[in-house]
């Protein structure tokens, strides 16, 4: 925006393509998985889920969380149509 206007209307067309909805997305997903991970983390400097049973169950669930968390936020933002 600082660029003016024209600039700001070549970013939104970057943003609002088939490529650019790509990168939104995996920015998105990295965002929540980057989010699960380190409550994840938390939880193990509290001493708690360090044996192999338990750290490969909270990795599944950290990545079903940030699949499942992405998904949710792209379709509000479809609904209300901010995509």
């Amino acid at each position: 925006m600082a660029s003016g206007p024209e600039a700001y209307e070549a970013f939104k067309a970057v943003l609002g393509s088939p490529i650019g909805k790509f990168v939104l997305f995996g920015m998105t997903l990295s965002l929540f998985y980057h989010l699960a991970n380190g409550i994840r983390h938390v939880v193990w400097d509290l001493g708690h889920g360090l044996d192999i049973k338990s750290a490969n169950a909270s990795a599944v669930v950290v990545m079903a969380f940030a699949i499942a968390a992405t998904i949710a936020v792209w379709v509000i933002a479809g609904m209300t149509g901010a995509v």
